[in-house]
């Protein structure tokens, strides 16, 4: 809403789901050849706990079931904004996974 009426101006999120793909490369043992890798993240909060970022790797057949699906990190709700973390956080989070499980 843009201007944000002043009922919500002091409001907090209290519930908040964004599911997101990040895109990155693998060698594949095999040819060496460049296979993409499309790891799924999901970024929430659940009122009163912190922020929390999910990611699950694709399995062997491309699938994604929810069990894969592990906490990567946390940030505190009184250190972002209301909305939640910002992108450069999110992909921080993501960068650091993926260097340590892909390579």
């Amino acid at each position: 809403l843009d201007p944000l009426p002043r009922e919500l101006l002091n409001a907090e999120t209290v519930y908040s789901i964004s599911a997101l793909v990040a895109k990155a490369l693998r060698s594949n043992s095999n040819d060496m050849e460049k296979a993409p890798i499309e790891p799924k993240v999901v970024v929430m909060r659940r009122y009163p706990r912190d922020w929390e970022l999910y990611i699950a790797l694709p399995n062997d057949d491309g699938i994604v079931d929810n069990k894969d699906f592990e906490q990567v990190d946390s940030i505190s709700a009184d250190r972002v904004a209301k909305n939640g973390p910002n992108n450069s956080w999110v992909t921080a989070c993501v960068q650091k996974y993926m260097k340590f499980k892909v390579e």
